[in-house]
């Protein structure tokens, strides 16, 4: 069985502000995502034509790309640090 080694108070702030710097960089993802999802919904509504269509949904699709990449990295990131800790 292997042991694990105890870890320090500096270990442990460290550990949660690097937890509270993926929490922000998660953060910052979902709003880019939240920000190109309303102006995709406002091109589409401000403007009435075929073109600014496309455009809303290009928009709304980024938006929605930008949301799923931020949740797997931040999943992803967060099980590499509980990892790390456990070492």
């Amino acid at each position: 069985m292997k042991k694990r080694k105890r870890i320090g108070r500096e270990e442990e702030l460290a550990y949660e502000r690097t937890l509270l710097s993926e929490e922000r960089t998660m953060l910052s993802y979902f709003r880019t995502a939240l920000t190109s999802l309303l102006f995709g919904i406002a091109v589409m509504n401000f403007f009435r034509n075929q073109t600014s269509y496309f455009f809303g949904v290009l928009f709304i699709l980024i938006g929605i790309v930008f949301f799923i990449i931020g949740s797997v990295r931040y999943q992803k990131e967060k099980l590499k640090i509980k990892r790390e800790k456990s070492r």
